[in-house]
């Protein structure tokens, strides 16, 4: 009976799926059973012809943005890893700078992760490979704070920090 009052109501001309809300709703004012929902949600999805012409209604989900890096060292990412077990010289983080352009990577071993420090190990890089135009990091506070902002700043280096990643 179910599937009679559904295939009934899909044969009808001024009738076809308008997705599984209308055509529940137009059923229902003839017809009811338990469960008729489910039924109908089930029926349409698993109409052939829905499937071959309909478009998906739902936004696509959401694309990382693409980042355009024109040259080496000119977009520039970093991240602190640790804390570790501190080591005989009472290193217990690390700071890894990343070239998006080259992917190299330079890896800073630090007693403490403050702006202080990112700052000093920043130093060495950009005077071994230039001043980076863009800098990405977390929202960490080792990366925002007052000292990288200065540091940042004073060099005409963009900031951009990333949004934090959820499991």
């Amino acid at each position: 009976m179910r599937e009679k009052a559904v295939r009934k109501a899909h044969d009808m001309p001024q009738s076809g799926h308008l997705g599984v809300e209308k055509t529940f709703h137009r059923l229902a004012v003839a017809y009811y059973w338990p469960n008729m929902f489910r039924n109908v949600a089930k029926y349409v999805k698993k109409c052939d012809v829905c499937q071959r012409t309909k478009v998906e209604q739902a936004n696509p989900a959401g694309l990382m943005g693409h980042r355009v890096v024109k040259g080496p060292w000119t977009v520039v990412a970093a991240d602190i890893m640790g804390q570790f077990p501190k080591s005989k010289s009472g290193f217990a983080y690390i700071l890894v700078v990343q070239d998006l352009f080259t992917k190299w990577i330079e890896c800073f071993a630090l007693r403490t992760a403050n702006g202080k420090k990112i700052c000093e190990a920043l130093e060495n890089v950009v005077s071994r490979w230039g001043t980076p135009k863009f800098f990405l990091t977390d929202n960490g506070t080792e990366f925002a704070n007052q000292t990288l902002r200065a540091f940042v700043t004073e060099r005409g280096i963009t900031h951009n920090t990333i949004p934090p990643y959820h499991f």
